[in-house]
């Protein structure tokens, strides 16, 4: 048992060596979490296609990214991977500014592997 304990502790001390160039997936894979959400008539495909957009020219950020649909009209989750904690603050920050403030077909969220969450509220008048 004791022979296992030291290789076990070099290959965590090793671990924790890794270089910044590599892609940092957090637990299930993303650092940052974008959702994109219906009100029965699809989601913000305006929002979608302008974050969509910005991740694909901002590989120097997100290297990798996957994009799952998962509802009846359209709704997706992206998936972000980052290359460091100073790049996923970086990508959050960018993509909340692009989220409406009041969603215009249905909410959209961001959030990172910190906790930090934001997301677009309902429109007054859907509210009643």
């Amino acid at each position: 048992m004791t022979r296992l304990i030291a290789p076990m502790l070099a290959a965590v001390a090793l671990a924790g060596c890794a270089s910044n160039s590599e892609p940092m997936p957090a637990e299930g894979g993303c650092n940052v979490t974008v959702v994109f959400g219906s009100y029965a008539m699809g989601i913000d495909s305006e929002t979608f296609q302008q974050v969509d957009a910005w991740v694909e020219r901002r590989t120097d950020l997100v290297p990798h990214t996957t994009t799952s649909t998962w509802g009846r009209e359209g709704e997706k989750t992206m998936c972000l991977t980052t290359l460091s904690p100073a790049a996923t603050r970086q990508v959050y920050a960018a993509i909340e500014k692009m989220i409406p403030r009041t969603s215009r077909r249905g909410p959209v969220e961001v959030k990172d592997d910190t906790g930090r969450s934001f997301q677009s509220k309902m429109p007054a008048e859907m509210a009643r």
